[in-house]
């Protein structure tokens, strides 16, 4: 069992290494394997538990937030009935019923779906889950991390496991850092140089997509590795088995932590000197009223230990009166708080050897009562106490000169420099290899997180430096490690610095003041959005997952090519996907990691203090951290998170059973690396195991027999509990393990069948189709999609994008149909625009098809069709109508097309895409019924989408209704102008210029003086410019707009219209609010050579050039102007 137990641990470390090597784990192809690896390694753990096991039936309280997380997923994916929904999930029936009934529409041909449109109206079943599919992955992702909470509580608590797992992560942290920062300055656009980033690599760092990701990582890293740094310099030697204690403070220590533990659990001094001893022959046996009866040794368990290893017959008797020797001659005073209470496990040969052959004397001596015994020993004690006191002092102060970091002060005398210089001194001098390494490796990893540029990120370090250094201040013995945090920061600034990083770094926290655009685009404005969402959700949430699917419907700004796919703050995103209840839990989780950590505090020693610094750091940055990012919800911060608390967790719920000496002495006394031969300690500890309770006996063994002795009575039950363990029975503890375990697989089988969906789709590339007129082309991208969605036939997504992708095919089909059908000389005429074209391409760099081209590939577009539909209604030509409807491309691509939307829509129905592609085929298949329901819900489920309002107008505009669609384009023009030259080529040859500016362009300067520029700047329409810049100039005044934005605009509208006189104090009130926009400094200089003020040109123009001189368009105007201005003092010749 013990290579079992050391397997788990081992494979467990090597998964937390190894998954942020591979894109930090966010590919679903990476996340099965690692479920299938938890659901194996607690497999591992349930086989150890039913072996020779000693660990304690002990549930930590912190896993029970997380398993009523867990139980919150799955009751949001149970099928509810209507009537159990009215109570259960109110608002998601009320969601699903507002977007999914279609009264007006009739029976619907939807096999696949299984239901009829009437049935549709008011479904069968509901979810609270809004989108069962993606809850469904991040409870399999919650389960991952659980299972490595409960793997690292039970199998890395003891002090072996806590500092190789401080090592491998403090490793791991310093090579991403190395790595990360070389393929920064190195960075050809590819991932390892040669993986292709799919959303680009711009905000990457090491192997992390995005920096955040990777700041948080590193984060938890850098906490490992100061844990590491601690463990180190409270240690002589960092092997186990070893506390770097002498022999005489580590006898201190040990009855120090003795009597500690006595207080902590209740137990007093009196108490334990009753406890059983073995009885001799002619002894009665003593009462215990206090403590379990011993079991009685037996011959059996008569064995003696040689100095070789070797079992021999021996009288246990004289084994351990001949200990009791040995330690009553040793001092036993009390230690300081900052003494180590762990200890090594003492050689019972030693014991053996030093009473070899006992006299017949002293094999009778104990002919005395148990009252005599104990007055000799307190006589013993009370006059050693003064000697003992007085050598503990000395000793203490000889430790502080000699290490003033571990007791937080340097000499007792002098003035405070020349303390810190003590404190130097001693630090310094103390270095070796291991120490010095962890330093280095501690300082890698603060310049990686500074490198990363990631703000969230440097602000949680830095917030979890101040408030360890803090905690860490105020108690003895640890104060040297808080400026210990300033050596490790100032260190990560220098390498920041040393690699050239630091410009970069700067920029980015510039940004949050100069860039107003960012911030209306950031975070802070979408949780206020996402907490709208909240009231309908109240108390469980809306489901896992589905975030990116409830906050838009209430986002009012546009934010081009951005979905929120998380909130990037944890709390925000709990409270809307969990409602009170998760928001709750995770608030206790929080709670009870931070008791944990003040528990380690309290017990002290040096394993128990490193692993509370670094819990604090860890939890600290995370918690700041989780502010700004969403970090956690990705596999390896997730993993590497649930094990650092696990660990702190795990150990303080076992601290309240045992004490820190017992808990750290089992894993070493039982394993061969110790030095020790397992079979003859294990028979040893088992001879010796009723003798082992008293006060004055602390052998390693002393926890693990007291265990053995109880477990002869029942099978290790702990019936103690506390605020941080709970006692449970052992079929508790096993099926808590085995569900657990049927989760990771079952997730595995989930997130296996994911990552064909997500292969599929990366392969589709749909974003890169939009422009693709080859068939074959098409096929053979939606191939792979069509044949692993039946795996996973309730992803609504891939359902929206293999509609998408049919709908490309249909319209490349057309488009071809098309091609084919122009005429010879046509098609002669086209080739050759075509040539032109990719020539002016390859010289511009712009794409621009030729007339016949773009003309051709609009008639061949879905929306196009819905318009010749509507004509064809509106004329009654039902013929034709029905020749379109049963066309080959139709029946072929649109029919397919339009049952994948419906099921997409039954599964998500929060999708504003699905909606408005219903309303694009509605024309072409009737069953889908009215466009105009599905143009509201698109509204309603997107009002902030700029695209999708242009794209509703175009419908509305097909269908003939001319006012809805000024409607719309208004809509998405106040939005944002970037489809503004879209809008005016649509309704070109459609309505009127007076139409166009009164009903579709808003009374906004900026934006009507940007329609200008764009698409009335040429010379032939100089008449109609010079009326639509008059419009813009009445619509200054209902203008709102930031003051220097607002200058500008003014000015440019005068300047368009050769008021130079009001152009100018505008100009000049812009750049004296913005002096560092170039542009708008360039165009002032421009005018003023126009209105032949030529001095101020000059003026403007040498700025500009003295600012920025390799810019020749700067050199060239003021040669311009200065040529200008000696050319006006020259006399007129008149002929």
């Amino acid at each position: 069992m013990y290579i079992l137990t050391q397997t788990v641990r081992w494979l467990l470390i090597l998964v937390l290494v190894a998954t942020p090597w591979f894109f930090g784990g966010v590919w679903a192809s990476v996340q099965w394997l690692l479920m299938f690896v938890a659901a194996l390694l607690l497999g591992l753990d349930l086989v150890t538990r039913f072996g020779d096991d000693d660990r304690p039936n002990l549930v930590p309280s912190a896993w029970l937030p997380i398993l009523f997380g867990i139980a919150l997923g799955l009751f949001q994916l149970v099928p509810l009935a209507p009537s159990w929904a009215e109570t259960f999930a109110p608002a998601s029936l009320k969601w699903r019923q507002e977007l999914t009934a279609d009264a007006n529409m009739d029976t619907a041909d939807t096999a696949d779906a299984g239901q009829t449109v009437s049935e549709r109206e008011t479904p069968t079943h509901v979810t609270r889950s809004m989108y069962p599919a993606a809850t469904r992955e991040y409870l399999a992702l919650l389960t991952l991390a659980m299972a490595v909470f409960v793997l690292a509580s039970v199998h890395l608590v003891d002090r072996q496991s806590v500092v190789w797992f401080f090592v491998a992560l403090g490793v791991c942290g310093a090579a991403l850092s190395f790595f990360g920062l070389v393929q920064r300055l190195s960075w050809n656009g590819k991932f390892y140089w040669i993986f292709e980033p799919i959303n680009g690599g711009v905000q990457s760092f090491g192997p992390f997509v995005n920096r955040n990701n990777a700041g948080g990582f590193l984060n938890l890293c850098l906490a490992a590795g100061i844990g590491w740094l601690v463990w180190l310099h409270r240690n002589q030697s960092w092997t186990t088995g070893d506390d770097g204690q002498t022999p005489e403070r580590r006898r201190t220590s040990r009855g120090s932590s003795q009597r500690r533990y006595r207080q902590d659990s209740g137990e007093s001094r009196s108490s334990r000197r009753t406890t059983s001893r073995p009885q001799s022959p002619d002894r009665d046996p003593p009462t215990d009223t206090t403590t379990d009866e011993a079991t009685p040794a037996t011959k059996d368990d008569e064995i003696e230990v040689s100095p070789t290893g070797e079992q021999q017959a021996a009288p246990v008797e004289d084994l351990m009166q001949a200990y009791r020797r040995s330690r009553e001659s040793a001092p036993s005073t009390p230690a300081s708080d900052d003494e180590s209470p762990e200890i090594v496990p003492a050689d019972l040969s030693t014991a053996y050897t030093a009473h070899r052959a006992p006299s017949q004397g002293e094999g009778r001596a104990d002919d005395r009562s148990d009252e005599s015994r104990r007055s000799a020993r307190e006589g013993h004690r009370s006059r050693s106490s003064s000697n003992s006191e007085r050598s503990r002092r000395s000793q203490t102060r000889y430790a502080m000169a000699a290490n003033p970091m571990s007791y937080g002060r340097g000499q007792r005398h002098g003035s405070i420099f020349e303390r810190i210089k003590g404190m130097g001194a001693g630090y310094f001098g103390d270095f070796d290899a291991p120490r010095l390494g962890s330093l280095a490796i501690v300082g890698c990893i603060a310049g990686g997180v500074l490198c990363t540029a990631s703000r969230g990120s440097i602000i949680a370090m830095f917030a979890a430096a101040l408030i360890t250094a803090m905690v860490l201040a105020m108690r003895r013995g640890n104060r040297g490690y808080a400026a210990g945090m300033l050596v490790m920061l100032v260190a990560g600034v220098g390498l920041m610095s040393w690699s050239g990083q630091t410009e970069f770094v700067q920029s980015r926290f510039q940004e949050l003041f100069e860039n107003e655009k960012a911030y209306e685009s950031g975070r802070l404005p979408n949780w206020q959005e996402a907490l709208q969402a909240w009231p309908d959700f109240r108390y469980a949430g809306s489901g896992l997952g589905t975030y990116r699917l409830v906050y838009e419907r209430f986002q009012n700004r546009y934010v081009p090519a951005t979905t929120h796919m998380h909130a990037e703050n944890q709390f925000v995103q709990s409270l809307v996907e969990g409602g009170v209840a998760a928001f709750s839990l995770l608030l206790l989780e929080i709670l009870l990691t931070t008791l944990a950590i003040v528990r380690l505090y309290r017990t002290g020693g040096p394993v128990n203090n490193a692993l509370a610094i670094a819990g604090t750091f860890g939890l600290t940055s995370q918690f700041i951290g989780g502010m700004f990012d969403f970090g956690l919800y990705i596999p390896s911060n997730a993993m590497l998170m649930a094990a650092m608390c696990g660990i702190v967790i795990g150990r303080a719920a076992l601290l309240s059973v045992w004490p820190a000496e017992s808990l750290d002495a089992i894993d070493s006394s039982t394993s061969t690396a110790s030095g020790y031969q397992a079979p003859s300690m294990r028979a040893s500890r088992q001879a010796l195991s009723p003798a082992l309770h008293d006060d004055t006996q602390t052998l390693a063994g002393e926890a693990k027999s007291r265990r053995v002795t109880k477990s002869r009575r029942s099978p290790m039950q702990v019936t103690r509990s506390s605020l941080l363990g709970l006692g449970a029975p052992t079929s508790v503890v096993t099926l808590l393990i085995g569900f657990l375990l049927l989760g990771c697989l079952f997730g595995s089988l989930e997130m296996n069948k994911a990552s064909r969906i997500q292969a599929a789709e990366r392969n589709a590339g749909l974003e890169q189709l939009s422009l693709e007129s080859r068939p074959e082309v098409l096929a053979a991208k939606a191939a792979p999609l069509q044949t692993a969605l039946p795996l996973r036939w309730d992803d609504a997504e891939a359902h929206r994008q293999l509609a998408e992708l049919l709908v490309q095919q249909y319209r490349a089909a057309t488009y071809h149909d098309l091609l084919i059908q122009q005429p010879p000389e046509v098609l002669a005429e086209l080739q050759a625009q075509l040539e032109k074209a990719n020539e002016a391409q390859s010289e511009s760099g712009k794409d621009s098809p030729p007339p016949l081209i773009a003309d051709l590939w609009l008639r061949s577009s879905a929306h196009h069709l819905f318009g010749v539909i509507h004509r064809l209604q509106q004329e009654n030509q039902t013929s034709d109508i029905e020749s379109l409807r049963q066309g080959t491309h139709v029946e072929q691509y649109l029919v397919p097309a339009g049952r994948h939307l419906l099921l997409a829509r039954e599964i998500a129905p929060t999708i504003p895409q699905v909606h408005y592609l219903l309303a694009e085929l509605s024309a072409v298949l009737p069953e889908l019924g009215s466009d105009q329901i599905h143009l509201e819900r698109t509204h309603v489920l997107a009002p902030g989408d700029a695209e999708l309002w242009y794209w509703s107008g175009v419908l509305d505009l097909g269908a003939g209704r001319t006012e809805q669609a000024c409607s719309d384009w208004n809509t998405s023009l106040l939005l944002s102008p970037s489809y503004a030259n879209n809008i005016v080529e649509s309704v070109r040859g459609k309505l009127t210029l007076r139409q166009l500016f009164a009903d579709v362009l808003p009374k906004q300067a900026d934006l009507l003086l940007f329609v200008i520029q764009r698409n009335f700047a040429q010379p032939e329409m100089e008449a109609v410019r010079k009326r639509l810049l008059q419009f813009a100039e009445d619509a200054l005044p209902s203008t709102k707009l930031p003051d220097a934005e607002y200058a500008y605009v003014a000015a440019r509208i005068f300047n368009m219209q050769e008021k130079f006189d009001s152009a100018i104090p505008h100009y000049e009130k812009a750049i004296a609010a913005k002096p560092t926009s170039l542009g708008w400094r360039y165009e002032y200089a421009q005018m003023l050579l126009k209105a032949k003020k030529y001095e101020a040109a000059i003026e403007q123009a040498t700025y500009l050039a003295r600012v920025a001189p390799e810019n020749k368009s700067y050199e060239n105007l003021l040669r311009q102007a200065i040529s200008d201005n000696n050319r006006k003092d020259l006399p007129t010749i008149n002929k």
